[in-house]
Parts: C-alpha cells; structure tokens; sequence
C-alpha cells in the first residue's frame, strides 16, 4: 500500500512541474509591462533570476544627423530599413540635445545632466576654439565621471553592457574604460584606411570584419550583431537571462577628417538626384535681424552647389546606418529577442547645412538642437509625439525600464509614461522649456565667432542670451525657420520672466526652492509673502503658521489646535518662478505676540522642497499722523511745504499723501496731475517728514497717513484744506 501510493503523487509533482514551465514560457513571451507597481514588483538585486526578463536597451546614436536625412523622400528611397524603424515605434519630432557640439553632448547623454553641470563644455582640452574651457575623455576621467555614469549604473542593475563606435573625443585605452562588459571604440573622423580600432581583446580572439581596410559602418554593425548573438549564447549555456543594453554610436554622417571618403564603396555612384531640400533658411536672404556675428554673406553658386553634393554624401552615409538597423532587428527576430527590445535611434546633434548661411552646429538654432528620435519596444504606440524632450532624459528613461538608479542628481525626466499614454493636455506639458548651452567658439568664414550662449528652448519658441550682450528670440509657430528675430518686440516683463526661468534652469536644483520675505515685524493686515522656484514648473506653495503665544494654527479661516498647511495665492501659477502670498488673520493676536511660518513649495513632478521657517512678531498697534503745515483754512503762496509728524512703536516706513485739486478734481501722483484718483509715498528717515510742493492758484486738500515698517497703516488719516494764492 505504502509503496504503490507514491505513483499517484509522482505523477502529480512530474504534472505540475510540466504546468509551471508551459505557463513561465508563456509570461516570458508576453508584452513587457512597464506601469510602476510592475517595476517595482521586478526591482531585485543584479543577476537575479525574474519571473518576466527585463527587456534589453539598444541605443543608435549617429554623429551630426540633422532631421532633414529624415525626410519621408529620403527615407522612402534610401532608408527603408529607418522608415520602417520609425513606423512601428514612437516617432518624436522635438527632441533635442542641451548643447549641439559632439563631445559634451555624449557626455550630457551618459550622465543625464545639463553640460554646466558635468563641466564638459568642449571637445578637446586646450586650443583657440575652446575659449578657456576644458573637455575630452581625460577631463571626463580626471572629473571622476569614468566611475558614474549611464554604463555603470546600467551593469549595476544587473545588465551587460556593449559599447560600440565614438566614445567620447580624446584617446583613450579601452582596457581603463570602466561601465563597459565588452567594448569596441573607433579613434579618428575617417571610414577608411584607419588602424584606430580598439577592443578589450587581442585580435585573434575577436570576430570578423576588423580589418582597418573594411569601411567603418560595416564592421560597427558586424560588431553589433555579433555582441547580440555572443549574449544570447551565454544567456542559453548559463540558464539565466541577463538583459543587456547596447550602444552603438556611428561616425555615419559626420564629415571625415581628411580625404577619405565618407559613403560605402558600394553606395557611391547612387543617389544623383538627391539634392538638400532647400527651405527659407537656406541661404537666407536677409540676415539684418541676426546678431552682428552671425550674420555671414550670402553663400555663393558653388557653395549652394557644394552642400547639394555634400547632402547626398551625407544621405549615403547614413544608408550604410539603414543597413546596420536592418541587420540588428534580423538578428533580434532570430534569436527571438525583438519582442523584448527596446530601440532607441537618434543623433548627437542636429546640422546646418547653409542654413540662416551656416554651416555645421554650435549655435542655438532649430536644426542644430532638434534631432530625430525613434523609438520601438515592448509597451511603445506606434505614432508621433511632439513632446518637448531632451537627450538628458535617456538615462532615467533607460534605468527606469531597467529598474536601477542612478547614484547622482539628474536633469533629465523618464519617457516610460508617453509610450503607452502620453499626455495630451496643454496645460500640463511633459516639459515647458529647456536650458541649451554651448562655450566653444564657431568657425565661421575663417573667423571665430563666440559662440557662448545659453538659450531657453519652449515647446514653440526660443530666447537667447549670447555672452556679448546680443539677444534673440523666435516664436516657431509663426516663424519655423528662424527668419525672423523678434526680440525687439519683446515687453520687459517678457525679458525678465525669460530671464529668470534661464536662471532657474542654470541653477539646476531637482527640488524645488522656497523663500520667505516678511519683516521681523509683521502687522495683522499683512500676508505673508515669498517666492518659489524651480526647473520646471512650481504648482503650489503650503504654509503653517502658529501663533506660539496661545499654542495654535492657523486653518483656512479659523485658528485651529493642531497643525495645517493652507495653500497660498501664486502669482505666476506652473511657472518657474512665482510671487506668493497667504492671508491670515491676525487681529486676533495680541500686540508683539510670537508667530511662526513654515514654508514650502511643490513642482510638476510632485516633489516638496525643504521646508523654510521664519519667525515674527505681530506689531498690532497703527502708527499715528499729524499734519502741522498748512492749517486748515490757511493760505499758502506756491512753492509750499506740507510738514507733519508720524508716532509709532515701531519704525517708520514713510507718509502716503493724496493731494487734490478741488476746483479741477485732479491728483498730483507725485509727477503730474491727473484726473484718476493717485496719491504719492513720501518715506522718512525718523519721525518728521515733510515735501514740497508746486501747485497753481485754487482750492486744495492734503490727506496723510502713515506707514510703519511691520504694514500698519493709519486707519485715521489726517486731513487738511487749504488755498494756493
């Protein structure tokens, strides 16, 4: 009995065994959920084993890809491959880098961060461009930066890692480049002829293709595809599924260096037609509004001829990339990966091609800052989004969907919500602007133009400070080509809330900031004041305030004996920075009585910022006026003096006068007369005050009242009438 029961039971465990594998096969297969509670179910330690594998993260990041490559012409013609990328993923139109110049552009892409804040601000680390700033891979290590950045942070959350093609500029031994598991840098700016391949392994124990000979596109991507598979082997021989993340960064279609040539033997003699599309900017015909040192002569008949073959070049070259994109998803489908990959293709910055009669990047201008972003993956509608985003959000983008962090502030914000759902409201934008900066000087016509600048990028519009004093701003919707610069038109408190949200940006604080600005002595008709800011927007400011003398808060229109936050007025509501005020009653508290004020205010993103806390003292009792000079009734000749005195148990802040003409029923306002009720401020220095005053002959009143420096005014204000003869 005892032995022949064990069949039933052995059946049963083999039964269910069988069961859990079919059903763990089939989680496996299904569409990666991303929604927050899913993360946070798949967020373990690195290297252990998940129910559901995280996906894989493939980057293609070409080199001085301008948006017009990816015109639907080109891409119906050349770049089949690319079209079909971007036709089944998530195409986003205004995407840009926060600064259009190779080297700190990379680096702001690895560390998630504006450039002001990583330090990297040009591409190499002395020279006549540079004007006095550093950059290139050795002030990246020399930062530290070697050891936290998007490769790291990546392998810490349990990925391998793959990095193929421009690093960053600079030499470097691959060897001493840590965040990478496998690494194949190219030195150089040529396709051809180039020995400056690096990798972690001696050549006999790499792949195929790796021959200097053979062009620089066609082995990146041999390099890609076998990494894929390489990945996939260990995944099989180990029984783990560890995800990797893949960045491939090509040449293709920066210019070379040099002579050599920059499209595929076998592409050269195609593309004939192909000319650079040529919109209003190109060769723009008046550049007066421009600022003085960006206004270039107008390009000649065979420059304009020149840039036409120079698109096609450029056309050419990233159609050894359309291959490079083809191959990689074959190789994805075979080894059954394509379901669980994400593919992000885009550029390290825009181009101008004689475009405003520019030629390459650096300035603040659409086509040097947008750049063309794909995306397909688990999770990602198909369709475009015109989202203002920016390359610094890829990190948190990639850690977010990887389920690991970064060990360092960030600047930039995760995508993960606008695949499935993006928001569509226009009052709550993704992001309402962006800070775009660049230090190193443009060779412009063999001159150097200096090119720093820091630029607030809105959803349609730019503003631009130059560090000479010029000024731009362009609104796109009206005027997508930037012919038009309209600063002029500009009022001054458009300047100044442009301003400061550059400001705002360039401090770069993730929380939100809040101050307090009371007097020591407040009065009980006086709110209490401040001002919030933050990057991005601030939605709400909260404050407590206590009357410590009877132990009791403040609460919406009552005092209350617990603690609340009561929300106070914004003057500039989602703005980057914003007057506030809150009410409170405070007729109710007995003179120099103890308050309390705790302060803090909320952004977009729903993050608090540190509280602040002031202490005051309620100053209850009004200031008093005397009018001594003139008398009622009295006559005066014209100039007069209206003299008097002003008592309080505080300070004085000074006397607010209304002077009336009585016949005419006009007002002095303190430079003319108007018939609009005004009156002037008189401040004072101690107790007695006094003005002089013109007037023509008639009948006059002078009304006085005082003001301390808690906001008490005179609740009685002293009046006199007189005659001008």
């Amino acid at each position: 009995m005892f032995e022949s029961a064990k069949i039933p039971r052995i059946c049963l465990a083999v039964c269910w065994l069988v069961f859990l594998s079919q059903w763990c096969e089939a989680q496996s297969s299904l569409p990666l959920d991303l929604s927050k509670s899913s993360r946070r179910k798949q967020q373990v330690d690195a290297g252990a084993e998940r129910a559901v594998p995280r996906p894989n993260i493939i980057l293609i990041n070409l080199d001085d890809a301008d948006v017009d490559l990816f015109d639907e012409d080109i891409l119906a013609g050349y770049l089949p491959n690319i079209r079909q990328l971007a036709s089944d993923g998530l195409r986003f139109t205004n995407c840009h880098v926060v600064t259009p110049l190779c080297g700190p552009s990379r680096t702001c892409l690895l560390r998630g961060q504006h450039a002001h804040r990583t330090g990297i601000k040009t591409n190499v680390a002395s020279g006549p461009m540079n004007n006095g700033y550093t950059g290139a891979y050795q002030e990246f290590k020399q930062l530290g930066y070697e050891q936290e950045h998007l490769g790291i942070w990546m392998q810490r959350a349990g990925y391998r890692t793959m990095m193929i093609g421009k690093y960053l500029h600079g030499r470097m031994n691959p060897i001493d480049v840590p965040g990478w598991d496998d690494l194949h840098i190219c030195f150089g700016g040529n396709y051809y002829a180039t020995s400056r391949y690096a990798t972690r392994f001696p050549k006999a124990e790499r792949r195929s293709a790796t021959a200097p000979t053979d062009y620089r596109t066609v082995v990146e991507t041999d390099e890609a595809v076998w990494m894929i598979e390489e990945q996939h082997r260990r995944n099989g021989e180990s029984g783990n599924v560890q995800p990797f993340f893949l960045y491939i960064a090509p040449l293709a279609p920066h210019k070379p260096a040099g002579k050599t040539q920059m499209v595929q033997r076998d592409y050269r003699e195609l593309g004939k037609e192909i000319r650079l599309p040529e919109t209003p900017d190109f060769n723009e015909a008046d550049v007066s509004d421009k600022p003085p040192h960006l206004r270039a002569p107008t390009l000649s008949a065979k420059s304009v001829k020149s840039m036409h073959e120079e698109f096609r070049l450029r056309v050419l070259a990233t159609k050894s990339v359309d291959d490079m994109v083809g191959r990689i998803r074959e190789v994805l489908k075979k080894t059954q990966l394509a379901q669980n990959t994400f593919i992000f293709f885009t550029s390290d910055h825009g181009y101008q091609l004689g475009h405003n009669r520019m030629i390459a990047k650096k300035v603040p201008y659409h086509r040097n800052t947008v750049v063309p972003m794909f995306v397909v993956g688990p999770g990602v509608v198909p369709g475009v989004a015109d989202h203002l985003l920016a390359h610094i959000d890829l990190v948190p983008t990639f850690l977010e969907i990887a389920g690991g962090s970064a060990s360092i502030e960030l600047d930039g914000k995760s995508w993960v919500s606008l695949f499935s759902n993006p928001p569509e409201s226009p009052d709550r934008p993704f992001r309402s602007n962006l800070l775009i900066q660049n230090w190193e000087a443009k060779s412009q016509l063999g001159s150097l133009i200096p090119a720093s600048y820091a630029s607030l990028r809105m959803p349609h519009e730019i503003f631009t400070q130059w560090s000479n004093g010029a000024r731009e701003y362009y609104d796109l919707a009206l005027d997508p080509f930037q012919l038009d610069n309209r600063f002029s038109t500009l009022s001054k408190e458009q300047v100044m809330e442009f301003e400061n949200r550059l400001r705002a940006l360039k401090r770069g604080n993730k929380l939100p900031v809040v101050t307090l600005d009371c007097p020591e002595l407040i009065s009980r008709n006086t709110p209490v004041t401040g001002v919030a800011e933050d990057d991005d927007s601030i939605v709400k400011v909260e404050v407590s305030v206590q009357d410590q003398t009877r132990d009791r808060y403040w609460a919406k229109g009552k005092w209350s004996p617990s603690q609340v936050w009561n929300e106070a007025e914004l003057a500039n509501p989602r703005g980057l920075i914003s007057n506030w005020q809150a009410w409170v009653n405070f007729s109710e508290i007995e003179n120099n009585g103890s308050i309390r004020v705790v302060a803090r205010s909320q952004n977009a993103e729903g993050r608090f910022s540190q509280s602040v806390i002031g202490q005051y003292n309620v100053d209850a009792i009004e200031p008093t006026t005397e009018i001594r000079v003139p008398q009622n009734g009295a006559e005066v000749k014209t100039p007069f003096i209206v003299f008097g005195i002003c008592n309080d148990n505080a300070e004085m802040r000074g006397v607010e006068l209304e002077l009336k003409d009585i016949g005419l029923n006009q007002y002095w306002d303190g430079t003319i007369w108007t018939k609009d009720k005004a009156t002037f401020f008189k401040r004072v220095a101690q107790e007695r005050w006094h003005v002089e005053l013109n007037a023509r002959p008639g009948s006059y009143r002078v009304t006085a009242k005082s003001l301390d420096r808690a906001g008490n005014y005179d609740t009685t204000p002293e009046v006199r009438e007189f005659k001008v003869k």
